[in-house]
């Protein structure tokens, strides 16, 4: 059921669907020993177990484990919901003040009175990562906040080249600043990564150069986008359109800070792989050879096809604009929380406020969501 390439999938599943997916498989071959098998899959099914096999949380026989994850997944999934209920009274705030439904509606004392929040009160992080949570990179603007990295640094390095990499780093957005990317090859040797930017020719100058892992570090210069364009120069690039031409079938973490193109990027990928296996969609490719449909190698139990992003870090852009208000972006966070989707951490950029830009409105955030 699941390629025996992917690593960590921190998955929980849509309200839509009904499958809650927390661990795919690690396999360095095809034997079932724990030696050999460092994760197993772990899916609920209305509150069933659907796969037995879960990763020993806290005892040999794994039978501790199975209901621990079981009952936290369960529970931070209700949690969850009851803060997607209470999003429903920050609406009816607005319709009883008569306010426009703006993204940043408390200006002022009347503000207050009337409509105390933000649009970033409609996202609160409340899925509750079942790892621990760990920043990595430099604090200030360029660290991040990671769920289970202990699960990654237990990956084995890949003995040769040419064995595909047990662990899938997407990092799009470098400009000069890769103290994550450095951070996350130190202490995962079975990771490699994979950076993107049109703007600049290489990695930060925190990426040591000089370390044994710096092979394990690719950059291409080039864009992300909701549409590939091969024809640009640098050339931009859908997520499943890189899938598909570095022959992947998952990313473990994507770090995406692309300064709006965000929102067409998940749109694309999310309507790319949502779909009934059989089914065709117009997506991608200018032309080139990575044009046409991404394989379906895993359905949810709505019968639609598996985001294959395990971790997405994003920091989400709301410059002025670029959603006239709550209900448009709200039609986008939707959209993810649809696809499986979870926030896990968030962490508002107040350098946007401090510098400050436009309006100095807290317009940035970096959230972490596992799907």
């Amino acid at each position: 059921m699941f390629n025996s390439k992917w690593s960590l999938q921190i998955l929980f599943a849509a309200a839509a669907a009904t499958t809650i997916l927390l661990f795919a498989t690690v396999h360095s071959g095809t034997s079932n020993t724990a030696s050999e098998q460092l994760l197993l899959v772990h899916k609920v099914v209305k509150g069933q177990e659907h796969i037995s096999k879960l990763w020993p949380w806290s005892s040999s026989s794994g039978t501790l484990g199975r209901a621990w994850v079981r009952d936290h997944v369960e529970r931070s999934e209700r949690i969850y919901q009851t803060m997607v209920a209470q999003r429903q009274e920050l609406d009816d705030d607005f319709e009883r003040s008569g306010s426009n439904k703006d993204l940043f509606p408390c200006v002022g004392g009347l503000g207050y009175r009337n409509t105390p929040f933000t649009i970033w009160d409609w996202t609160t992080a409340a899925f509750n990562c079942p790892h621990s949570v760990q920043r990595v990179g430099r604090l200030g603007d360029g660290g991040k906040w990671i769920c289970g990295l202990e699960v990654l640094e237990a990956l084995p390095a890949r003995k040769s080249r040419d064995e595909p990499s047990p662990c899938v780093i997407y990092s799009f957005g470098i400009f000069n600043e890769s103290s994550l990317e450095d951070g996350l090859l130190a202490r995962a040797q079975g990771c490699e990564i994979w950076g993107y930017d049109f703007s600049v020719d290489d990695f930060g100058p925190q990426l040591n150069r000089s370390a044994e892992y710096v092979h394990r570090a690719h950059f291409i210069k080039a864009g992300i986008a909701g549409v590939t364009d091969d024809q640009r120069s640098p050339p931009f690039y859908s997520i499943q359109d890189l899938l598909r031409r570095n022959s992947h079938d998952h990313v473990d973490i994507l770090k995406m800070d692309i300064e709006g193109y965000e929102f067409d990027a998940m749109r694309s990928i999310i309507d790319a792989f949502r779909r009934p296996p059989g089914t065709s969609i117009a997506q991608g490719g200018g032309g080139g050879p990575e044009a046409g449909d991404p394989p379906l190698s895993v359905l949810e139990d709505d019968g639609l096809g598996e985001v294959p992003i395990a971790q997405l870090i994003v920091e989400i852009h709301l410059d002025p604009g670029r959603f006239a208000d709550t209900p448009a972006f709200m039609s986008w966070w939707e959209e993810l929380e649809g696809a499986g989707f979870r926030a896990t951490w968030t962490e508002p950029n107040l350098l946007v406020s401090t510098m400050p830009l436009y309006d100095s409105f807290p317009r940035y955030a970096e959230v972490s969501i596992d799907a």
